[in-house]
């Protein structure tokens, strides 16, 4: 395999590999609620809430990541999340055996986000400090959401073991193409609870529909600089890169799901859920037209890489619903409590398949065929949790792992500049994979180790142990490279 990185520590440009990167992150947040019970059978709850999230990011060294690039960066990113709810909940005795509960209520969010970045010259001896004299790379994106809608929730119970359940949902989206909204969200379900000798086994079924909305701007037609002189501050021809959708539908899944749970007691329990639902109205962007430059622009920007005449073209893309999957799959969890040990596992196999995307656009999508798994998406996924309190000793360990992952070549490029970029940071062993067009990444576990002692009513002693295997297999994107082994320990007071 090619390495992108030489055995030196430079680049395919010469350039060493960044290691001064500075983020911090502020977030506040803050919620009110208060509930009013006018009568024992009927009540009020309303809640506000407030989320501000400022993220900031600056490299105080060059990159070299690029022959022209030889700045240094600086991004800010803020947002802002504000919700509104309230609901009213009724509860009905019909008979002595048999009562129906039923909760109305209605939401609705605003959301805010202002996003700066560029790159920067610093002033002369003062590397990494920010000042006016920057190249003119600077971009600055806001944009903002809003959604409301309103929901019913009701049960309908007989002798507090068989209960019926309904719920609807309807959302009002801006982002939703005209002739959907609102969206409506249907759900059905069942369950049956019975008792025999210190077993509780209840049964349980359900059925409906969930969506997710697009994106803010996927319906809307969106413009590029491609045909913009920045110097001259010309427009040549059109500039449209995103043709508008307005007929486009949320991303909907639908089907049953059904379940068996088992209690003994306090001493244990197993869960069981196997579902099969369909996910359709995929929204993918492929290319649907393109257009030529015109000759004004070519002339007055002769060394633009245009020259090539089958470079010239801008194609334009459009948000469409036009791709479907499958998910099957089981959902185990059980618990077992002996003495002083505890413990708990969880286990989970998905089986996602495409179903098919619309013929016309299957030669832009070459991995969109019947029955591809999805990329970056482990099949098996378990977790194991093992823990011993006596006394004032408390010992715990907690394994999470996954089988294995398919990448697609673009994932492939992240998964090898991931290792790399952690080969030059922290000298590490790689995970090299073979250099295919898709690769399979194994499959791995990763534990953390968690020790507590009380020494005294006000003092404990603490360790804590990241990552005890010290594995690097989690890595597939550099920006969240998985760390090492991390080992802490400490004193916790209380007064």
């Amino acid at each position: 395999m090619e390495d992108i990185f030489n055995s030196d520590g430079t680049d395919s440009y010469g350039g060493v590999v960044p290691t001064h990167l500075y983020r911090a992150n502020t977030d506040r947040l803050s919620s009110l609620s208060g509930t009013y019970t006018m009568t024992p059978w009927w009540s009020h709850t309303v809640q506000v809430g407030l989320d501000y999230l400022t993220t900031v990011s600056q490299l105080t060294q060059k990159t070299y990541g690029l022959p022209q690039d030889t700045g240094f960066s600086l991004g800010k990113e803020t947002m802002t999340h504000f919700t509104a709810a309230y609901n009213t909940t009724v509860q009905i005795w019909l008979t002595s055996m048999a009562r129906a509960t039923v909760t109305v209520g209605a939401d609705e969010s605003h959301s805010a986000d202002q996003d700066l970045y560029g790159n920067y010259i610093p002033a002369s001896g003062t590397s990494g400090t920010y000042t006016s004299t920057d190249d003119g790379g600077w971009q600055y994106r806001q944009t903002r959401a809003h959604e409301h809608g309103g929901f019913l929730q009701s049960q309908f119970g007989v002798w507090d073991a068989l209960f019926f359940t309904y719920g609807l949902r309807a959302v009002y989206n801006p982002n939703i193409g005209r002739d959907q909204n609102p969206n409506v969200e249907p759900r059905y379900g069942i369950a049956y609870t019975h008792d025999v000798a210190g077993l509780t086994a209840k049964v349980r079924a359900s059925y409906g529909t969930a969506t997710r909305p697009p994106r803010i701007g996927a319906k809307d037609e969106r413009k590029g600089p491609a045909y913009v002189d920045l110097i001259r501050h010309q427009l040549f021809g059109t500039n449209v890169t995103q043709l508008a959708n307005p007929d486009l539908v949320p991303e909907s899944q639908q089907g049953g799901e059904g379940g068996l749970d088992l209690y003994f007691g306090n001493r244990g329990s197993i869960e069981t859920t196997h579902y099969n639902q369909t996910v359709n109205d995929l929204i993918v962007a492929p290319t649907v037209d393109s257009v030529d430059r015109l000759p004004s622009w070519k002339s007055a920007n002769p060394s633009s890489r245009c020259a090539q005449a089958w470079e010239c073209p801008l194609r334009q893309t459009q948000n469409l619903n036009i791709g479907s999957v499958r998910n099957l799959g089981w959902e185990m969890k059980g618990t077992l409590n002996i003495s002083a040990f505890t413990a708990t596992g969880t286990y989970s196999w998905t089986k996602s398949r495409l179903i098919g995307i619309t013929p016309r656009y299957r030669s832009q999508f070459p991995y969109f065929f019947v029955g591809a798994p999805l990329f970056t998406f482990a099949e098996h996924t378990y977790a194991i949790g093992l823990t011993y309190a006596r006394g004032g000793t408390r010992i715990g360990y907690n394994l999470q792992g996954q089988g294995r992952v398919p990448l697609s070549s673009y994932d492939t490029f992240l998964y090898r500049l991931g290792t790399n970029l952690r080969l030059q940071s922290t000298n590490a062993p790689r995970v090299d994979v073979p250099d295919t067009y898709t690769e399979i990444v194994p499959g791995f576990a990763l534990g953390d180790l968690n020790v507590s002692q009380q020494m005294t009513p006000w003092l404990e002693g603490l360790l804590e142990i990241h990552n005890v295997t010290n594995s690097f297999q989690a890595d597939i994107n550099p920006v969240y490279a998985q760390s090492g082994r991390v080992t802490g320990v400490g004193f916790r007071f209380r007064f």
